[in-house]
């Protein structure tokens, strides 16, 4: 049973992963921004994806299954594109992504992708997009990052010690390659009418790169053995829902440090959190099964 995967001492599988991750967004944020007098319209501003996307487009290792070509990212927001129905992307603040292979757990955050291609979250402050150029993708891009008041960036974070089984770099070119393709793919992009086919796929792919959306590597707490590392990711997953940060010049000169006391420290802390999720789910399906209850009785 998937619920065994919570005993001390075993590897979180995905449906654990995606229920509380389901159980965060539909339960836990709404309750904190009901007790802090804030709209739930917020919730709106981030998107999280299910443990099965990124392994949906990379390989054993981690790398993309699609070559960083205009006909191979063409190909990978054609099979990738369902997993994004009736969601535009760019308008979205975060983007969380779960990250599984080689036996381990980290997750990625993304932080304001329409910044680069100057698309404003729908509730973002007026203003915030001055000084931008034209640029060969007829889309506007920021001409210079410190005039803005948040950044775009990736954030990897990840509980095991060095050496590590998840290269940040690997996973973050696969990410990038993605938004590549999702944006020539979108009514932003808007090559020059006069271009050719093969200027086209010249000037395709330059927009989402390490300079337009750098990346850091926060500090996280370490797991001490080799099969906390999906308590330790949902821990940290959790504490960025309910408190996302504010990605900013101040912040990244930071480098993503010192911003969030992220509490699991010890074996006996995971121990505690897998104990809490276990609960979690037994309240889940007893109040289900309450409700079932409910309705048959008044079929009755």
């Amino acid at each position: 049973m998937d619920i065994l995967t919570l005993e001390p001492q075993n590897h979180l599988n995905d449906s654990i992963v995606n229920f509380y991750i389901k159980y965060l967004i539909r339960e836990r944020l709404p309750q904190r921004l009901y007790q802090m007098g804030i709209s739930r319209r917020i919730i709106k501003d981030m998107h999280i994806f299910p443990t099965y996307f990124y392994s949906s487009m990379s390989n054993l290792v981690g790398g993309s299954l699609y070559k960083n070509s205009f006909d191979g990212r063409k190909q990978l927001w054609k099979n990738m594109k369902v997993w994004t129905t009736g969601v535009n992307i760019f308008e979205k603040k975060y983007l969380i992504i779960p990250v599984n292979y080689a036996l381990h757990w980290t997750f990625v955050l993304v932080c304001h992708p329409g910044l680069v291609v100057g698309v404003s979250a729908k509730s973002d402050s007026e203003g915030m997009y001055q000084n931008q150029e034209q640029t060969k993708h007829h889309c506007t891009i920021p001409k210079s990052f410190p005039s803005f008041p948040l950044r775009s960036c990736i954030l990897n974070f990840d509980s095991e010690k060095k050496p590590r089984r998840h290269r940040p770099q690997t996973i973050n070119d696969v990410i990038r390659k993605y938004l590549n393709a999702c944006f020539e793919n979108s009514f932003y992009y808007r090559p020059v009418k006069l271009s050719t086919p093969e200027q086209i796929r010249e000037q395709a792919g330059k927009v989402f790169t390490s300079t337009s959306m750098p990346s850091l590597s926060p500090i996280c707490p370490s797991q001490t053995n080799t099969d906390d590392c999906g308590v330790y990711m949902l821990d940290m997953l959790e504490k960025v829902v309910l408190d996302p940060p504010v990605v900013n010049n101040q912040f990244l000169e930071k480098k993503g440090n010192r911003w969030h006391p992220f509490t699991l420290k010890s074996i006996s802390d995971a121990n505690k959190k897998r104990l809490e999720i276990k609960a979690m789910i037994y309240k889940i399906i007893e109040r289900k099964s309450e409700e079932l209850d409910e309705d048959d009785e008044s079929d009755e």
